[in-house]
């Protein structure tokens, strides 16, 4: 099985500090195996491609979220219990899918969670600190910041980092990574799509494909539907 690149996990780990993370800020994690269940059949599957060949990929063990210190945000303590949690990641050429689903024990929980690390108009550009903050040698940022994206399942909320990659022949390559976040009943998921800026456009319908399959999945089997 093919590890997912280190780009992803650390854009997971910034975005899930922040939006979505039942495990951070102190919270509990009580995982179930009905929600891990729920988990697992929620984020981006091999079928998800249909009939496209080429992809690699599947499951891979979630990297715990970790808090991110922001001056001006301060996050306001909420009880929430994670039940479920997984990921997987895929990949083809220079297109990768990073999916992420957290459960929470209730539906309430989620909502409290969006309200305290989405909504409030500091996170953008405590996002963006913390974004340009992790790029590698050879790697600078070009901007950062929220995206439109098409409403999916209950909340949505997109991101999108551009960055240029020096490559070894001194040219560079400029990347997008599109980071949508929405939610469904009391489940949390997160879809991290990284790809050249050229082609982003045309990569779009997929990555729309691709949330709704998921937010679809964990409807259907966390009985939001």
């Amino acid at each position: 099985m093919r590890a997912r690149s280190g780009k992803a996990a650390v854009l997971w780990t910034i975005l899930f500090a922040l939006a979505g993370a039942a495990a951070a800020l102190g919270d509990t994690v009580r995982h179930t195996t009905a929600d891990q269940d729920i988990a697992r059949l929620a984020v981006v599957q091999s079928a998800d491609f249909g009939s496209a060949t080429g992809w690699v990929g599947g499951p891979v063990t979630p990297s715990p979220p970790k808090p991110i210190h922001c001056p001006a945000y301060h996050a306001k303590p909420v009880a929430l219990v994670q039940t479920g949690s997984a990921e997987s990641f895929f990949s083809r050429g220079g297109l990768q899918f990073d999916s992420q689903v957290q459960v929470l024990r209730t539906a309430r929980m989620v909502t409290l969670d969006w309200q305290r690390t989405v909504v409030p108009a500091v996170v953008e550009p405590c996002l963006a600190t913390a974004f340009a903050s992790h790029l590698e040698k050879g790697e600078t940022l070009v901007s950062f910041g929220r995206t439109s994206f098409p409403k999916v399942g209950s909340l949505t909320a997109a991101y999108r980092g551009v960055i240029d990659v020096k490559q070894a022949n001194g040219g560079k390559v400029r990347l997008a990574i599109d980071i949508v976040l929405f939610t469904t009943g009391r489940v949390t998921l997160d879809l991290t799509t990284t790809v050249r800026l050229a082609s982003a456009a045309s990569v779009r319908p997929a990555e729309v494909s691709l949330a709704r399959d998921m937010a679809g999945r964990a409807a259907s089997a966390s009985g939001t539907a």
